[in-house]
């Protein structure tokens, strides 16, 4: 079998990193994204971004959110 170009080797070896993930998974992934239509990929690079710039644990129980307390904790009737 011939090399893979080595920006898909990275990809690969990223998607295998995240649970669940082994390799004919990251290849599939791989694949999709590179006949998928351009935006879709983009659509996906920015939801990453975008959940690791704004999304964080709830100070008070670990909960995600994009606050500093979550909405179950902000809540005055609890």
């Amino acid at each position: 079998m011939a090399p893979l170009p080595k920006a898909f080797e990275a990809l690969l070896h990223e998607l295998t990193r995240l649970p669940g993930i082994g390799r004919r998974g990251a290849e599939r992934i791989a694949i999709h994204l590179l006949e998928a239509p351009p935006e879709q990929a983009g659509a996906l690079a920015e939801a990453l971004a975008r959940l690791r710039r704004e999304v964080r644990a709830c100070e008070r129980c670990g909960n995600w959110t994009d606050a500093e307390r979550c909405a179950i904790c902000r809540d005055p009737g609890r």
